[in-house]
C-alpha cells in the first residue's frame, strides 16, 4: 500500500451492508473538511463511498499485524471507530507508540488513547468513572457534526408525512413488521438501507399495497436527507439516523434493535420519546415527540486539534 500524505489523518471505520453506513457517515464531515484525510476500512465498500481518498485493508489483519500494516501508511493521526474492532486489535492500538489515535468511544469503554471523542448527547466527564490524565476528551453533542448533504436541508418546509427507516440492515425485519400497524390515513416515505433493500424490497412494497398504505418506497436513495427533510415525523431504528432526524426538526418514535443502542434508547426515553425494545416485543405505535438539542458547537475546538496533523 502506498503511504498517505505526510502527517495525514486517516479514518478507520466499518462500512458494509452488514454493519450499515452510520459509522462511515458520522465521520464524513471530517473527511469533507480536511482534503488530506483518507478513509481506511476492512470493507471494500469504502472505495465506492470515498472514491480517490480511501484504502481497503485486508480483512484478515488483526492485532499487531493490523498495527504494522497501518504503520506503513505514514499516519499523522488515526481516527478509530469502536465498532467491529476486536479486543486484540484494540489492545494492540493502545500499546503501540508509532502514531497517535483518536478513539470514537461511543460505548464509554474509555481505553487509554491520547484522544477520546464521544458525541452521545448524554456524554460528559461525569459519565466516566475515571479520566486518564494523558487523554484529551471531546464529549457530548457539541462534537456531533453533520455533513453538508444534511445541513443544506435544515429548515425546509415539511409536509404531513411519516418517514420510516430501520437502518442499513434492518436486522429484525422491522419494516415488514410495522406495516400492518400503520394508520392508512397517513402518507409514508418507506426507506430501505443497502442490505434490506436487496433482501425484501418487493415484499415490503407488495405488503404496503395490500394494506392500502399511501406510500413511496426507496432503496438506499442518494437523496435520503431530502426525503427525510420533507417529512414532519419519523419512525426509526434507535441509531445514528435519530440524531439526523432531530437535527432536521422531525418528531420521532423509535425501536431498539441491537445492544449498542441501549444508551441512546435510555436517553431518548428520558426526553419523553417513545422507544420500544423490538428484540422483546412485537412493535406498537405511540405519540411522536420532538427533542430540542444543540449540535456542533465544539467544531472549532475539534478542528484546531485535527489541524495539527495536516
Amino acid at each position: 500500500m502506498q503511504p498517505l500524505p505526510a502527517k495525514g489523518l486517516a479514518l478507520l471505520v466499518p462500512a458494509s451492508k452488514k454493519d450499515g453506513l452510520g459509522h462511515f457517515f458520522r465521520t464524513y464531515p471530517i473527511w469533507e473538511a480536511f482534503p488530506a484525510a483518507f478513509y481506511l476500512s476492512q470493507d471494500e465498500m469504502i472505495l465506492d463511498l470515498a472514491p480517490g481518498r480511501a484504502k481497503a485493508l485486508p480483512k484478515v489483519l488483526e492485532g499487531r499485524a493490523l498495527v504494522d500494516s497501518l504503520q506503513t501508511l505514514g499516519l499523522g493521526l488515526l481516527w478509530v471507530d469502536h465498532y467491529g474492532l476486536s479486543e486484540v486489535s484494540l489492545r494492540s492500538l493502545v500499546e503501540q507508540k508509532e502514531f497517535p489515535v483518536l478513539f470514537f468511544d461511543r460505548d464509554f469503554s474509555n481505553p487509554a488513547f491520547p484522544v477520546l471523542l464521544n458525541n452521545n448527547p448524554f456524554a460528559a466527564t461525569t459519565s466516566y468513572r475515571q479520566l486518564h490524565p494523558g487523554t484529551e476528551y471531546f464529549l457530548g453533542p457539541d462534537y456531533y457534526l453533520f455533513r453538508s448533504e444534511i445541513t443544506q436541508w435544515k429548515g425546509r418546509a415539511k409536509k404531513s408525512r411519516i418517514f420510516v427507516c430501520m437502518g442499513g440492515s434492518d436486522a429484525l425485519n422491522l419494516t415488514l413488521r410495522i406495516l400492518p400497524i400503520l394508520p392508512i390515513s397517513e402518507e409514508y416515505c418507506l426507506v430501505l438501507g443497502p442490505a434490506a433493500g436487496t433482501a425484501y424490497a418487493e415484499e415490503v412494497n407488495a405488503l404496503a399495497q395490500a394494506l392500502g398504505l399511501k406510500h413511496e418506497l426507496w432503496k438506499h436513495p442518494k437523496n435520503f436527507f431530502e426525503l427525510m427533510s420533507a417529512c414532519d415525523r419519523a419512525i426509526l431504528s434507535c441509531s445514528t439516523v435519530v440524531y439526523e432526524a432531530l437535527f432536521l426538526g422531525l418528531s420521532v418514535l423509535c425501536y431498539q434493535v441491537v445492544d449498542n443502542q441501549d444508551n441512546l434508547a435510555e436517553w431518548l426515553r428520558a426526553q419523553g420519546v417513545f422507544v420500544q425494545d423490538a428484540r422483546l416485543q412485537e412493535p406498537r405505535l405511540s405519540e411522536f415527540r420532538s427533542v430540542s438539542l444543540e449540535f456542533g458547537r465544539g467544531r472549532e475546538r475539534l478542528f484546531r486539534y485535527l489541524r495539527e496533523f495536516q
